[in-house]
């Protein structure tokens, strides 16, 4: 009769494996954490392309599934012309009709730059601000740091 092999060290010529309980889950959590990496690499690289440089905003205003980001760049969070304002720093507001995330991204970035604060770089989102008399709609980008 075989013992459980729980605990117990495995000895084979080429390796040497120590089985302990947990060992598979972090196997399992370290491939989910590598493949959440690889996705959000993704999405830097095409915020990456769309700034020309080294972004300085940080993307994070995407939805996860099951702990995935997932790529919504291409997508229009507010359709009509945007009136961009900020509320952090004294930088002058920009104008956009029916951005997608990308474009928002690069927009944030720019105004990070020209701001010079680096420490509020977090694209969280944005926040609907209300409209203007000629009908723009007005938003803020909710950042974080």
């Amino acid at each position: 009769m075989s013992r459980p092999l729980r605990g117990r060290l495995l000895k084979n010529p080429s390796f040497t494996v120590y089985r302990m309980p947990g060992f598979i889950r972090q196997i399992r959590e370290a491939i989910h954490d590598a493949k959440v990496e690889r996705a959000r690499s993704r999405i830097r690289e095409r915020i990456y392309e769309a700034v020309g440089t080294t972004p300085v905003v940080i993307y994070d205003a995407f939805p996860s599934e099951n702990g995935f980001p997932i790529d919504n760049l291409d997508e229009i969070p507010v359709e009509g012309r945007l009136l961009i304002e900020d509320d952090i720093w004294d930088t002058p507001s920009k104008e956009a009709e029916s951005p997608t995330w990308l474009q928002l991204a690069v927009i944030c970035d720019q105004m990070i730059r020209a701001s010079g604060d680096f420490q509020h770089v977090f694209l969280e989102g944005i926040e609907k601000l209300g409209e203007t008399p000629d009908g723009r709609i007005r938003i803020c980008f909710d950042l974080g740091s």
